[in-house]
């Protein structure tokens, strides 16, 4: 289980084998916009199938993909899904995967975690506001990027895919020490060589990105405005 991160400069992410983490300001991910349409199932199906025999077996499933969803160390996608559940319907897993989204992830939840799309898989993470109590039981402190490297990783985010000769331009400054930190990381990737003079490295992020900072891809990168309205 990981630890939920609702923004790109202050979240952390806390796994059953690591406590590795790292803040990035102004990347939002909420789970809260999730909705019937957004994984494909119909409501009113799901009101239909709930009424008749297929009760039980649809809560069967849920408990199912519960135990799944948790023993993955990684986001488990839909795909992966219909393939382990092959006695079941692909409709009967998206709306079991629906109610089970809506029930970790209601505003007046009591669960200490939720759970989370993950570049399109399914992850169960720690709360964010539990974060603090989680890293107890490592005894250590969540580690966290330099200004300098978060401004980087933004420019990555948003510009990608970019060379190293675009972001120094853009901030008027060597990066190459920054680059490092993030590969090491796996925060950023190689995403192809651009066809100019000397082929420089085009580079983007990672899916590790996406899992650190809770977003479920990259669309959900908040707009410029958004930005600036939260950080006046």
């Amino acid at each position: 289980m990981e630890t939920s991160n609702n923004s790109i400069l202050d979240s952390t992410s806390t796994s059953k084998a690591s406590t590795d983490s790292s803040s990035v300001s102004t990347l939002n991910a909420s789970t809260d916009s999730i909705s019937a349409s957004d994984l494909n199932v119909s409501t009113e199906t799901y009101e239909e199938k709930s009424s008749n025999s297929d009760v039980m077996k649809s809560a069967n499933i849920e408990v199912i993909l519960e135990a799944i969803i948790f023993s993955s160390p990684v986001p488990i996608r839909k795909e992966q899904l219909y393939k382990i559940l092959e006695e079941y319907s692909k409709e009967d897993i998206s709306l079991a995967v629906y109610t089970l989204l809506n029930k970790y992830n209601a505003k007046n939840s009591l669960y200490g975690f939720c759970l989370v799309v993950i570049d399109g898989g399914y992850q169960f993470r720690t709360k964010v506001e539990y974060r603090d109590y989680v890293l107890r039981m490592f005894k250590r402190k969540p580690r966290v990027l330099s200004p300098t490297t978060l401004e980087v990783l933004a420019i990555i985010a948003y510009k990608q895919p970019i060379t190293r000769a675009e972001i120094e331009q853009l901030r008027g400054v060597d990066c190459a020490s920054q680059i490092k930190t993030l590969f090491t990381k796996n925060l950023i990737r190689i995403d192809g060589k651009k066809d100019e003079a000397g082929k420089p490295n085009l580079y983007g992020t990672t899916k590790e990105f996406l899992e650190v900072f809770g977003l479920p891809n990259l669309k959900n990168l908040p707009s410029l405005d958004e930005i600036i309205s939260e950080n006046p």
